[in-house]
């Protein structure tokens, strides 16, 4: 019984750390240990969503974050915009590597972007405004004295994978910023914007307006071109959001209240709690079933098909949204039939079953009349949900030499001509056998 005791002990002392090392890491690398604190309650939304924090200071010789060339972590967030180092060999590379072998990072900027973390946020084709500017709306300024230089942005991304909260209530929605803004690369379909300027929003110099006046439009970073949040999602389905706002993860600004404030408007604690979700792999992620293809006159699936078969295509396909697996919802999923070239591009028919996490995509198809190997690919690509790329490489031969037609209505013009040939000449000869002419010569 003592024996049991013990062994019973052991497992509670145990299990805390057994299921820590289950769930998802994280590293929060911030300025100092003293900045802990500033950041309390973005840190507390990180463990409600049953992920495993670690906290590093900037100056930390234990910052790592692969082993073996396998990640310590899946997620990093970089909460520190002025740290020109990053531990004792951590530089642009490691991140790049790191998001290369599957992590996801939150990187935050703000005015005294460091150089180190330029050319990291530059490598993901997201390009910081110098470090002595910053981002002025005087048409839609925080009104108290308390936050100078704040804005309030409204226009988000409707995008219901990223920003479900905002997609809800899209008329309630907007954002205080304080920071540095940024631009991104129109030829990277990877990143993209999340939180754009107004209008009336524009970048400049801490110093003075008078430069401003100067600088001809072409050069000054404004308007819907001037980027607050973007996102990016690397192939291999790596995300990783950039802020130009360290404030706007502080305490202070998820609690900003104004006079126009009312319950269940969406504020900055609920946007970076979506954000974050998005982020970290708990929104936007798919996942499918092979797919079923089989002729729809015998239900029957082959290694190879004829042309002009009728065949089904199906697939199964579900969404991660918020801990648990849904049906997929979408209506554009196309299918390709190719070989070199598309042949046949069609959108599959969606269906669901009550109680089912998955929605079946299908579509009746008749095969093309051209014989070869066929790659059927179905490939989806959607901002805020993970690239899907689905392949099956099939043959389809021609009919074989006993399937033709014994005669073809195209050429029924010739076989009438056979025809009437052949019966001209019968007739012809019959004539002239049976004619006196022909009986005359053969008496003589």
């Amino acid at each position: 019984m003592l024996f049991l005791g013990l062994i019973l002990s052991i497992f509670l002392f145990w299990q805390p750390s057994v299921l820590a090392s289950v769930l998802p890491r994280a590293l929060a690398i911030i300025p100092s240990i003293d900045a802990k604190d500033d950041f309390s309650e973005l840190f507390q939304l990180i463990k409600q969503k049953r992920i495993d924090l670690v906290i590093e200071p900037s100056s930390s010789k234990n910052l790592k974050l692969y082993s073996h060339d396998e990640n310590l972590y899946q997620h990093v967030l970089l909460l520190c915009p002025e740290c020109k180092k990053y531990g004792s060999g951590l530089n642009v590379e490691s991140f790049v590597k790191f998001v290369e072998n599957g992590g996801n990072i939150v990187f935050v900027g703000d005015s005294g972007l460091s150089r180190l973390n330029s050319r990291l946020a530059s490598e993901f084709g997201v390009k910081f405004e110098e470090p002595d500017t910053f981002v002025a709306d005087y048409s839609n300024s925080y009104p108290g004295s308390d936050l100078k230089n704040t804005i309030l942005a409204s226009n988000l991304a409707s995008n219901k994978h990223i920003l479900p909260g905002h997609a809800l209530n899209p008329k309630n929605s907007l954002v205080y910023y304080k920071g540095i803004a940024h631009s991104i690369n129109s030829k990277n379909y990877l990143v993209s914007p999340l939180v754009s300027g107004s209008p009336t929003t524009i970048s400049i110099k801490k110093q003075s307006l008078e430069d401003l006046t100067k600088a001809s439009p072409s050069q000054v970073l404004s308007g819907s071109n001037l980027q607050l949040v973007s996102v990016f999602q690397s192939l291999n389905n790596a995300r990783a959001t950039f802020i130009g706002s360290t404030d706007m993860m502080k305490n202070k600004f998820f609690h900003i209240s104004d006079s126009l404030q009312e319950p269940g408007d969406y504020r900055n604690k609920a946007f970076i709690d979506d954000l974050l979700g998005w982020v970290f792999q708990q929104r936007g992620v798919l996942k499918y079933s092979k797919p079923v293809i089989f002729k729809t006159s015998n239900n029957v699936s082959l290694e190879s098909y004829q042309i002009r078969d009728e065949i089904l295509y199906s697939i199964e396909i579900s969404e991660f949204f918020d801990g648990k697996w849904v049906p997929f919802d979408a209506d554009d999923v196309q299918l390709e039939i190719r070989m070199l070239d598309p042949y046949i591009r069609t959108t599959l028919d969606r269906q669901t079953q009550p109680d089912s996490e998955y929605a079946t995509f299908s579509k009746k198809i008749v095969l093309p009349d051209k014989y070869g190997v066929f790659k059927f690919l179905l490939e989806h690509r959607r901002q805020g949900i993970t690239w899907l790329e689905v392949t099956e490489v099939i043959p389809i031969h021609p009919l074989r030499h006993n399937q033709f037609p014994r005669f073809l209505s195209q050429a029924y013009p010739y076989y009438a001509t056979s025809f009437l040939l052949l019966s001209g000449f019968i007739i012809i000869s019959t004539l002239w056998l049976f004619s006196p002419t022909f009986k005359q010569s053969i008496n003589i």
